[in-house]
C-alpha cells in the first residue's frame, strides 16, 4: 500500500466518522425538539375550527313511555301531571336551549308550539329538560303530526319565516325529532 492511499483511507475514515457523528446529532436533537414542544390538542376556532355546535336530542320519555327516533305514540288526554324528558346534548356549554313541541305544523299553515320550556345552560354538555304537555291533544283523535325541536337560539316573536320557528341572532342550529300522535282518553 502506498502512502497516499493510506493518507486518503484515513481521511475517508475521518470523513465517515463526521457524518456519523453528524447523522446522530441530528437525530437526538429532533428527538428533543418532539418532546419539548408537543403540539396543541386545543380546538382553534379562529381558523375554520367549530365554535358552534347544533344541539342533539338523546332521549324522550313521556307518558310512561320511551319514544324512539320515530313511529307512532300515544297520550292520554286527562293524565295528571304529564310531562316529557328530553336528554339532550350541547358542547356548546353557555347555550340555552329552547324545546318547542308542535302538533300539525306545516309552512302553508303554520301552528304555534303546544308545549315548550327554555332549558338553561347548565355547564355540561349533557343536559335533561322536562316540559308539560297537559296541552299536547286538542282533541281524542288519532294521526296528528307531531315534531319535537330543539333550538340554540330564542325563537323570534315576529312574522319571521319560517313563522314561530324563526330564530332571532344568527348562527343558530335546531334539530328535532318526528312521531304520529294518537290522543286517546283513558281513565
Amino acid at each position: 500500500m502506498s502512502v497516499s492511499s493510506l493518507a486518503e483511507s484515513r481521511v475517508a475514515q475521518a470523513v465517515h466518522r463526521f457524518a456519523l457523528l453528524v447523522v446522530w446529532l441530528g437525530l437526538v436533537v429532533m428527538l428533543i425538539a418532539g418532546c419539548v414542544f408537543p403540539p396543541s390538542l386545543s380546538v382553534d376556532t379562529s381558523d375554520g375550527g367549530v365554535d358552534n355546535s347544533p344541539p342533539a336530542i338523546t332521549s324522550i320519555f313521556a307518558d310512561g313511555q320511551v319514544l324512539s327516533d320515530s313511529g307512532t305514540v300515544r297520550f292520554n288526554r286527562d293524565a295528571i301531571n304529564p310531562q316529557m324528558t328530553l336528554g339532550l346534548l350541547d358542547t356548546d356549554l353557555n347555550d340555552t336551549l329552547y324545546v318547542r313541541i308542535y302538533i300539525d305544523y306545516t309552512v302553508d299553515s303554520p301552528q304555534p308550539a303546544r308545549a315548550g320550556n327554555d332549558c338553561a345552560p347548565t355547564g355540561d354538555r349533557t343536559r335533561t329538560c322536562n316540559v308539560d304537555i297537559g296541552a299536547m291533544c286538542p282533541a281524542v283523535k288519532d294521526g296528528y303530526a307531531m315534531t319535537v325541536q330543539v333550538f340554540d337560539r330564542a325563537l323570534a316573536m315576529d312574522n319571521s319565516s319560517p313563522r314561530y320557528k324563526s330564530m332571532m341572532g344568527k348562527g343558530g342550529l335546531t334539530t328535532n325529532r318526528s312521531y304520529t300522535l294518537d290522543c286517546v282518553q283513558e281513565q
